[in-house]
């Protein structure tokens, strides 16, 4: 099973649902290092981490921003050079979202698009999408 994808699906539903809070378990450092790159966008609030001394469990508050979000699986190896291509087939909508892939350098880590294709990196593998609704009042821009 993928812990990854059940905790976005955790959150898709919950978002749905219109609920404010979401109990994530199990706790793993990429299920950490996620909700940091959703925070730091904007598209939650903030989350707490709860050591129960067995997996763990991760509190996130939502703000109500998340359209969809997802895992993309299998985890296809993709050259810098295709990933343009590749977010073009899998990513399903023309206009900007945050699309969020994991660096293969250090494989714990969750970078977001612009910060995969720095000139330090050989490749990225698309893993999620998470299609965030824009501020009141603002366009939203992948900056």
């Amino acid at each position: 099973m993928n812990v990854l994808a059940d905790a976005l699906k955790s959150i898709n539903n919950t978002e749905k649902r219109g609920k404010h809070q979401v109990l994530i378990r199990p706790c793993s450092k990429v299920i950490v290092r996620f909700p940091t790159v959703m925070m730091k966008h904007g598209c939650i609030g903030k989350f707490e981490i709860i050591d129960d001394h067995r997996a763990g469990k991760i509190a996130v508050t939502l703000t109500g921003r998340i359209n969809k979000c997802g895992v993309i699986s299998p985890r296809f190896d993709v050259q810098l050079k295709d990933l343009e291509k590749w977010q073009n087939n899998l990513f399903p909508s023309w206009l900007p979202s945050e699309k969020t892939v994991p660096s293969d350098v250090s494989p714990p880590w969750v970078l977001d698009m612009d910060h995969s294709q720095g000139p330090d990196l050989t490749g990225a593998a698309p893993v999620t999408s998470i299609n965030a609704k824009p501020e009141p009042g603002t366009w939203f821009s992948n900056q």
